[in-house]
Parts: C-alpha cells; structure tokens; sequence
C-alpha cells in the first residue's frame, strides 16, 4: 500500500500495488499451511490419547 500526501491540512491519497496484493497473498499462504501443520499436529495428539485411552 502506498500513501500519499499532497501538502498540511489536506487528505492522504491511499492506493493499492498489485505487487504488495500478491505479497500478502504469499503471506497468507504461509500463514495457512503452518495453520494446517499446527492442527494435524493437535489432531494426531487427540488420535494418540483416544487409542491410548480405548487399550487401557
């Protein structure tokens, strides 16, 4: 995103780039799959202690 300003006592003009959009999407992406990783990680835990649970 960049920000312009033209002068004191005036609003800033706020505009998108196509490459800071495509920098957050890669962002986001990154974001999910660690997202992804930590629930798999939670899920195999709870499949651990459910078969755990069922033997005893």
């Amino acid at each position: 995103m960049v920000v312009r300003t033209s002068s004191p006592g005036t609003a800033a003009s706020v505009s998108n780039d196509d490459d800071d959009d495509s920098a957050t999407n890669v962002d986001l992406k990154e974001d999910g799959e660690e997202r992804r990783a930590h629930i798999k990680k939670i899920c195999a835990e709870a499949a651990m202690l459910l078969k755990k649970n069922a033997t005893s």
